[in-house]
């Protein structure tokens, strides 16, 4: 068996004093996969250098919406520097920098430039963490903003996108939508679900996979362990969101890679299938979403 962490965030300052001994216990459980999302430009260094020094691991660059309001009030310091780019669209290697994120105005060239380093990258196999959260204080327009300049750098890279969601659910359903018109479509992955199945069913139908995590462990959550029990094989993967969403019996510890293990087996029993069968499936969808992780 061989399962795949596909969020952890497994640079946080949580892992400094254990971050090996952690990997090696994941490993031990057969956890041997795990990739590190991007939650804004300063990160994204390293989560690229734990990416490259760990065999199995591989990142993600994007602005997380938690972060995005400090990134966003910094943004006339950056525009004054270095300004957006008045280039259309920018070739590197064999890919192209979407002109919607140039040219939207509110990613400056000094980021766009570390964008272009990081896709370049093989060890980077998408765009993300991004997305909507109306817990945060900053206005949802102007989230829609950036995650639409987001949205157009993953088509046009061919990239899969992370997304975060929390409670803007119907502002999301309107990008994707639009961004779904041409043949030229999105995927990747709806972070953290929890929701009805009929809402799982509508990210499936535009081309997103459901990130199963902790939650799924709390009997209180009925209706998410409803939905995923439902769901069919080739729609979820396994996630622990660590060093955070601590599973059931766990609450008020440091979340781990190690335990994704004991997610999948939560959702073995709410599926009634194996644990071999679990770690099949979902090891399998992460890597045609992402790619390798060897």
């Amino acid at each position: 068996m061989t399962f795949i962490d596909s969020h952890c965030h497994f640079d946080f300052e949580q892992f400094d004093e254990d971050r090996d001994y952690q990997w090696k216990l994941a490993g031990e459980r057969n956890v041997k996969g795990l990739l590190i999302p991007g939650i804004e430009p300063l990160q994204w260094d390293k989560a690229k250098a734990y990416a490259t020094h760990y065999t199995g691991m591989r990142y993600a660059v994007g602005i997380h919406p938690w972060w995005l309001k400090t990134y966003h009030e910094s943004l006339s310091f950056d525009l004054a520097n270095s300004g957006p780019s008045n280039n259309a669209i920018r070739p590197f290697g064999n890919k192209l920098v979407s002109g919607s994120l140039i040219n939207s105005g509110l990613i400056g060239d000094n980021v766009i430039q570390k964008i272009e380093k990081h896709v370049s990258n093989e060890r980077c196999v998408a765009i993300g963490e991004c997305g909507l959260d109306k817990s945060i204080p900053l206005d949802i327009a102007i989230q829609q903003q950036y995650l639409d300049a987001f949205l157009a750098l993953a088509k046009e890279l061919s990239l899969p996108i992370i997304l975060h969601c929390y409670k803007a659910h119907n502002e999301l359903a309107v990008l994707l939508k639009r961004h779904n018109l041409n043949d030229a479509r999105l995927n990747g992955v709806i972070h953290a679900f929890s929701g009805s199945l009929d809402l799982a069913k509508s990210y499936q139908k535009k081309g997103f996979l459901l990130g199963v995590g902790g939650t799924i462990t709390y009997p209180r959550a009925a209706k998410t362990r409803h939905t995923v029990s439902q769901l069919s094989q080739n729609a979820v993967m396994l996630e622990t969101d660590a060093p955070d969403m601590p599973l059931m019996g766990f609450q008020g510890q440091r979340n781990t890679p190690a335990q994704l293990v004991g997610i999948a087996e939560s959702l073995a029993t709410l599926r009634g299938e194996s644990l071999a069968e679990v770690a099949e499936y979902t090891s399998r969808n992460a890597q045609a979403l992402f790619g390798g992780f060897d």
